[in-house]
């Protein structure tokens, strides 16, 4: 995974305001390495925005409806249908190419979204990891404890991580719950977490 890409004007553009790019290189050569980069990356954006008034703001939209003394459950549950409900699952090469103009030779780039760019998108959207970002932050925010999770869920590259979510620990249960909000499947509710797969790690946030 890397994470390098130049913004290009687009009058189409998803983005409602002027964006920043930062870049940083990993060895294209070790999915390992690259996957455990980007994952340090995630835990300290995770916790440099858990206090961004764009993610206080989700927080106060997806708790409106919950009682103050809410369970942890409780409100790992509504953080994950706010986010399901408000982020459109987008692959990283739609925007890259469509929006951003990487070419598409370039197309082994992960984009990573920050929660103020995502939520000033005109339609939030983004791909697994961005919402694995947005959930953890989230989460942080409500006091809560993510950890990120990632797996090999394609049969043809089993040794390579390729898709992420998050579970969080639910103190008052003593237990866990997973969070898999970015999946385009239909129909996922919390607690989902795909079985077919070869590979699985899991990392503190």
């Amino acid at each position: 995974m890397s994470t390098s890409a130049q913004p290009q004007p687009s009058p189409a553009s998803v983005w409602s305001a002027p964006i920043h790019v930062h870049s940083t290189r990993t060895d294209p050569l070790s999915s390992d390495v690259s996957t455990a980069d980007t994952i340090g990356i995630l835990r300290e954006l995770a916790h440099r925005y858990a206090r961004d008034a764009s993610v206080h703001i989700a927080i106060a939209q997806a708790f409106r409806e919950l009682s103050p003394y809410a369970s942890d459950r409780e409100k790992a549950c509504a953080i994950f249908r706010w986010v399901r409900g408000n982020v459109r699952f987008i692959e990283d090469e739609a925007l890259l190419y469509g929006q951003m103009g990487v070419a598409p030779k370039r197309l082994d780039k992960e984009l990573l979204i920050v929660p103020p760019a995502l939520m000033a998108m005109h339609e939030p959207m983004g791909d697994c990891d961005d919402f694995s970002l947005l959930l953890a932050s989230m989460l942080l925010n409500a006091g809560l404890r993510p950890y990120f999770v990632t797996v090999a869920a394609d049969k043809n590259l089993p040794r390579k991580f390729s898709h992420i979510y998050v579970c969080v620990r639910l103190e008052d249960e003593d237990g866990y719950l997973c969070l898999d909000a970015g999946n385009r499947l239909l129909g996922i509710e919390p607690g989902w977490e795909i079985e077919s797969v070869t590979r699985k790690a899991i990392w503190t946030v």
